[in-house]
């Protein structure tokens, strides 16, 4: 039974609980805003809709909570309602599966794959259910203050950065062990800094273990039923290589490509601003200097403050503010 079926039945005018051990996630399409400008509104469309429908049976297999979704950020916890001792571990499988079916969407015009950004973190979050004739599920809290404030931060452009509290808690777990690599302190209120670190596998699960479907090639899926099953498997390992449990085309960084075409497009406008005889583009200095993505990074990061869901209602999210974080 849901949780919003029990307030239907109790007629309750209140629903709010505070859950001290539960691991939050916030995932975004970093390049959207790339996508939506160089795609024409169908093919927007479908790839949103491929992403989407990969996530949500991820978040389904690992038995994780989608607490929000906007157009280019997903919201995700595991631990509640319900609670468990191996919410840590399921939401860095979860984030793992995430970076891999993103990058099996591949961009239209741009040949590129979709890049995504995931901050992860553990700690305390208050839920509560408002509303009557429309009811709505919210979590609020320092869970997913966190990751929000990581995902902000300029230079930090790791896939998946995972807070100390989170490698502490799935350091218990016997059935998982994942390889991290330590990115320093990074400081997510004032006066309050975590050790952060890059998640890069799951040493005792394969990609496909995570994602639970069998081990196929890009080449075989484009060329099934063109070309003979022997040539098929053969073009299959000239392309894994040696390339065993998946990890290596994971932990490819296709931001470089990204930046290149952002930057093209923008020196692009700053020419047709000349010709105009326009005043140059505010962004001019960013592209001269030479700087990196960050700009692009910190402008696709530029999420929702809410951090509730919406089950069986059509009503838009509002704002919800998060607590303070604690010190970690």
């Amino acid at each position: 039974m849901s949780i919003i079926e029990k307030k239907k039945i109790d007629n309750a005018n209140d629903f709010a609980e505070e859950f001290k051990d539960v691991t939050c996630m916030i995932a975004i399409l970093t390049c959207f805003d790339l996508i939506y400008q160089n795609c024409s509104v169908k093919d927007v469309t479908e790839i949103l809709d491929k992403v989407y429908q990969s996530f949500d049976r991820l978040i389904e297999l690992h038995q994780c909570q989608k607490v929000a979704r906007s157009i280019d950020a997903y919201h995700v916890v595991s631990g509640m309602p319900v609670k468990i001792n191996d919410h840590a571990a399921r939401i860095l499988n979860l984030a793992i599966g995430f970076v891999y079916e993103s990058q099996q969407v591949i961009v239209p015009k741009l040949n590129l794959p979709v890049v995504i950004r995931i901050a992860i973190h553990t700690g305390t979050v208050s839920a509560g259910l408002v509303g009557e004739a429309k009811f709505r599920y919210c979590v609020f809290g320092e869970g997913f203050d966190v990751p929000k404030r990581l995902l902000e931060m300029d230079g930090v452009q790791d896939q998946i950065i995972v807070t100390n509290a989170t490698k502490q808690s799935v350091s218990k777990s016997s059935w998982d062990s994942f390889d991290f690599t330590n990115l320093g302190y990074k400081q997510v209120r004032k006066n309050h800094a975590t050790c952060t670190y890059r998640l890069n596998k799951n040493e005792k699960k394969t990609i496909w273990d995570i994602i639970q479907q069998p081990k196929e090639s890009k080449l075989r899926r484009q060329f099934h039923g063109a070309l003979p099953t022997p040539l098929l498997i053969l073009l299959s390992f000239l392309e894994e290589g040696k390339s065993q449990d998946g990890y290596d085309k994971l932990n490819q960084n296709h931001i470089k490509s990204w930046s290149k075409i952002d930057r093209q497009q923008q020196l692009q406008k700053i020419s047709i601003s000349l010709m105009k005889k326009n005043s140059l583009p505010s962004n001019f200095l960013y592209h001269t200097r030479g700087r990196k993505f960050n700009k692009t990074w910190k402008r696709a990061t530029t999420i929702s403050q809410d951090s509730g869901f919406s089950i069986e209602s059509n009503r838009s999210l509002d704002s919800v503010d998060s607590i303070a974080c604690l010190i970690m």
